[in-house]
């Protein structure tokens, strides 16, 4: 009598592939102990401390005569925020640079925003930041002013307006808008009926 075919040799060629791949899961070959091991993918951890930008900025007149300080952000770094990073910026009017602690995050409209606190700072000082996909609008909050920040996200190109120059603009008794003197022409004589 021809000998018996073996389990596997009964089966169809398609049931033979499908339980090729277990079988070497369950049989490991002599080779299986040169293999690697796989590496597991890591992310590189925060950086501690981010400048975003340092030293004098530059001054120009903006949009109604309102002056805008421009500075230059490094679009990667806006890539990598996480909790407890501690930001750091200069700011028109302040001896040193400002720096702010990312306490929380979450989505409004699908967008990422984060908010902190200034390190040594008040409590009613803080720092929001608002990740679009165009712009990151970054909004300051002292004891002495607010400040927005506009950044490009493509260029790094940063419009930093201080809010107390458009303070110092508006009228405090009301929000009409006072317009130049100017003579009037004599009015018509009235009608007579």
């Amino acid at each position: 009598a021809p000998p018996e075919a073996s389990p596997q040799a009964r089966q169809s060629p398609a049931a033979q592939a499908a339980a090729a791949p277990t079988a070497a899961l369950a049989a490991p070959a002599a080779d299986a102990t040169r293999m690697l091991a796989p590496t597991p993918v890591t992310t590189p951890a925060p950086r501690e401390r981010v400048t975003l930008w340092q030293g004098e900025l530059r001054s120009r007149e903006g949009a109604q005569g309102i002056p805008e300080y421009l500075a230059q952000v490094e679009p990667a770094l806006l890539d990598t925020l996480a909790l407890g990073q501690v930001l750091e910026m200069s700011l028109p009017g302040r001896e040193r640079p400002l720096q702010a602690r990312l306490a929380s995050t979450h989505n409004s409209a699908g967008l990422p925003v984060w908010r902190g606190g200034l390190v040594d700072g008040d409590e009613a000082e803080s720092l929001t930041v608002v990740r679009g996909s165009l712009e990151t609008h970054i909004n300051v909050a002292t004891l002495d002013g607010s400040y927005s920040i506009i950044v490009d996200n493509r260029s790094g190109k940063t419009r930093v307006i201080d809010e107390n120059d458009i303070a110092a603009r508006s009228d405090p008794h009301g929000d009409h808008v006072d317009a130049p003197l100017a003579e009037l022409p004599p009015m018509p004589p009235p009608a007579q009926g």
